[in-house]
């Protein structure tokens, strides 16, 4: 049986005209080496790209482990050796946009069917996927492109994708590279998305090179998880106009990070107007670094829940003086949204703490529970005065000897519980 596999295989390859050595590790998985992969993997590969529209070798070994020559009905691995992988067209489509590497939609309830994407190791520098130079340049300014996604949400029907590195010539183009609208889950780690012309924490205000808010790292899902893992763990995303576009239900992000772009994290800002997740989003040990924006929180019919812990913040000024740009977490329907927040706060790469800056836009918030954690439970008048604080903090004043509930931040003003405004000098 194994043998009769092998040469179906071997004629299979032959008929699609890929000029690799083919050699079966195992039915579920599917080796790729680059153009300039060295030689040693390059002879044990099953694939071997050539440097110019390697999107189509990923597609055959997608079609491998899915189509009607699936070597698996529950799905399987491709490994991509170091090496670059160059993207250049965008021949296949889905619901959302035209796609480069389209992974399939397989019924397999009350099983998972899963698809792994990973680099050999865990250095995200070694396998790096590019939308090449001229790529970029034939896609359309008002078009959607993703790098990859899914053909149609299916339950139960799960993708992976971890130990890789993607890069972008440019962030003027609405390009997801890796988008979960159509999946059932997407889990991703130790993944790096950069787009290479990217403004760093030094460029001069009227000289940083903004991405439009369409240009994304990763993009969430439409529906529920079904409790798979829908985890984004050690996730970067370099200069894009949402780093990480959270939504869908149960999504979990760990020590994600987003640094010069637009937005480093957004909320429910692709689902349709007429739609809303409810089940909770989480994250934990995020960084959102030098962009020109604070949090967006789209429309929010469902009141979906977002707790977020330990956020860590670099405020940079010359980025929030973008013209148009330097909005404050904000919702864009207030009070549709609800949850915790914790935060710490660095203005313009100074390791000094940041008391007085604010995470809020003025009227967002409000039905979170939002701290400063350099904020102090119980201090003086005079400390208190220097923070800026978030709607509904409380803490104990000691030069009043009073406990105080900050009921407007943008004024800083705060009363005692009994409900008597406090007037500070």
């Amino acid at each position: 049986m194994r043998t009769k596999l092998f040469l179906l295989l071997i004629g299979y390859f032959a008929a699609i005209g890929l000029h690799a050595e083919v050699f079966l590790h195992n039915e579920n998985t599917i080796i790729i080496a680059a153009d300039n992969s060295v030689q040693a993997d390059k002879e044990q590969a099953n694939f071997v790209c050539s440097g110019r529209n390697d999107e189509q070798v990923l597609q055959k070994a997608i079609d491998m482990l899915s189509g009607e020559r699936k070597l698996s009905k529950k799905g399987g691995t491709i490994v991509l050796l170091p090496g670059d992988y160059y993207i250049d067209a965008f021949n296949r489509e889905n619901k959302n946009s035209r796609v480069a590497v389209l992974l399939p939609s397989v019924k397999s309830s009350p099983e998972v069917f899963s698809i792994s994407v990973k680099g050999a190791n865990h250095n995200t520098e070694c396998s790096v996927v590019h939308l090449s130079q001229s790529g970029y340049e034939a896609l359309e300014n008002e078009g959607s492109y993703s790098i990859f996604a899914c053909n149609n949400h299916v339950d139960y029907c799960h993708f992976s994708f971890t130990d890789l590195k993607i890069t972008l010539p440019g962030g003027k183009k609405n390009i997801v590279c890796l988008d979960g609208r159509q999946m059932g889950s997407m889990e991703c780690r130790r993944v790096k998305c950069v787009v290479e012309n990217h403004s760093t924490w030094d460029t001069p205000t009227d000289k940083i090179n903004l991405p439009v808010e369409g240009c994304i790292a990763l993009c969430g899902c439409y529906f529920n998880s079904n409790s798979w893992n829908y985890v984004w763990e050690a996730v970067y995303a370099l200069g894009f106009g949402q780093g990480f576009a959270c939504g869908g239900e149960h999504l979990l992000c760990i020590k994600c990070v987003a640094c010069y772009g637009k937005y480093g994290f957004t909320f429910g800002n692709y689902y349709p107007s007429d739609w809303s997740s409810r089940h909770t989003n989480t994250l934990i040990d995020c960084t959102d670094e030098a962009n020109a924006n604070f949090f967006k929180f789209a429309p929010n019919i469902g009141k979906q829940t977002i707790i977020i812990q330990n956020l860590n913040l670099e405020y940079w000024p010359q980025w929030f003086a973008i013209e148009g740009e330097g909005h404050y977490a904000t919702e864009t329907v207030p009070n549709q949204w609800n949850g915790q927040v914790n935060y710490t706060m660095n203005r313009g790469g100074s390791n000094l703490p940041n008391v007085t800056d604010h995470f809020w836009a003025d009227g967002s918030g409000h039905n979170f529970q939002s701290r400063n954690n350099l904020h102090k439970k119980i201090c003086s008048s005079e400390e208190r005065r220097s923070y800026y604080p978030n709607y509904g903090q409380e803490l104990f004043d000691t030069t009043l000897n009073k406990w105080l509930i900050c009921i407007d931040p943008a004024n800083k003003t705060w009363c005692d519980a009994s409900g008597s405004v406090i007037k500070d000098e």
